[in-house]
């Protein structure tokens, strides 16, 4: 008489299943944010305009990092919305770590734009948060548990849910 084994039965089963599912929800999430990239950033500046049009946020002062390896439309928008509407500066919009030049690295806000598809780059912290204890890193992301994994691992002070409001995304800071 045979025995039938299945993956659920075996040492590996449980490890096999768990990545696949990793595997699954990392490609839902980076389909839902390529479309919400092209798509989603004019529905929320619209949304801003309306909601915060007298608004003034010119008491946020401060150097930001924009460090995005994926959506690099969405950083250089976003960041040149931080400079429109507050009273920072963004030094620069990064794709990767070797972007990262010694002027960049006296910064108030690192803001990592998605989840980096190349953890690598998140060396980037490290290396600003050796010469500057002061840095606070933020999440502009998708809710997921990559990003969620990612903010543990690599000390992000928060994340910021990026199909939200851009106006309430600046009163983060």
């Amino acid at each position: 008489m045979s025995q039938k084994i299945t993956l659920n039965d075996s040492i590996y089963g449980n490890e096999f299943l768990k990545n696949s599912n990793l595997i699954r929800e990392f490609n839902q999430l980076r389909r839902i944010e390529q479309i919400c990239a092209e798509f989603n950033f004019d529905v929320l500046q619209k949304q801003f305009d309306l909601s915060y049009e007298e608004a003034d946020f010119q008491y946020i002062t401060g150097n930001f990092l924009i460090l995005s390896d994926r959506l690099a439309s969405t950083a250089c928008k976003l960041g040149s919305f931080i400079n429109e509407k507050t009273g920072g500066d963004v030094l620069g919009t990064i794709l990767n770590k070797d972007e990262l030049r010694k002027d960049m690295l006296d910064i108030d806000y690192l803001i990592v734009v998605g989840y980096l598809e190349n953890e690598s780059n998140f060396e980037v912290i490290n290396k600003i948060r050796a010469k500057n204890h002061r840095m606070s890193v933020v999440f502009y992301a998708t809710l997921s548990s990559i990003t969620r994994r990612q903010m543990n691992k690599y000390g992000v002070d928060c994340i910021f849910e990026r199909h939200e409001s851009l106006g309430t995304f600046l009163k983060l800071f």
